[in-house]
């Protein structure tokens, strides 16, 4: 059973909670009988990878303040690219990151496309733009129900 930490838990704890759901042991291939898939250290391809990868995996808002608390506690210089594509991630959840967004210094890629967070996360990358945050070479949020008011 995964343990819930609390919203105003240390920011460590969020973090700690974050990684554990998302780390993935070996497992053997639903389609092919005799592969087996490997290991997925989250929280060691956070530190040490270039990208990090957790396209078309459900993150609730308690996983992005997980995923937000992680990139303010561990801030990995390494980080190039987030993917967030296809998580269902909702406008708070996108917020949440983006706050966290300056925490990475390499960051040059973000895709959180096919999320539906709609205009509510749009305030959160124009504040990010105000402050000169994070100088962003792509940013991928297609079909997130964008409308002209967020825009």
């Amino acid at each position: 059973a995964r343990i819930m930490p609390r919203e105003d838990a240390p920011i460590e704890e969020q973090a700690e909670a974050f990684f554990a759901k998302f780390t993935e042991p070996a497992r053997p291939s639903e389609h092919l009988k005799y592969l087996e898939l490997p290991a997925w250290d989250a929280r060691h391809s956070f530190v040490t990878d270039a990208a990090f990868d957790l396209g078309d995996r459900a993150i609730d808002a308690c996983d992005a303040l997980g995923l937000s608390s992680a990139m303010r506690t561990l801030r990995p210089a390494q980080l190039t690219e987030l993917h967030l594509h296809r998580c269902s991630l909702c406008a708070d959840g996108l917020a949440a990151v983006v706050a966290a967004l300056p925490a990475l210094p390499a960051l040059e890629s973000l895709f959180a496309m096919q999320n539906g967070a709609g205009d509510g996360a749009m305030s959160a990358f124009a504040g990010l733009a105000r402050t000169g945050g994070v100088p962003l070479r792509r940013l991928a949020l297609q079909e997130n129900g964008i409308t002209d008011c967020g825009a």
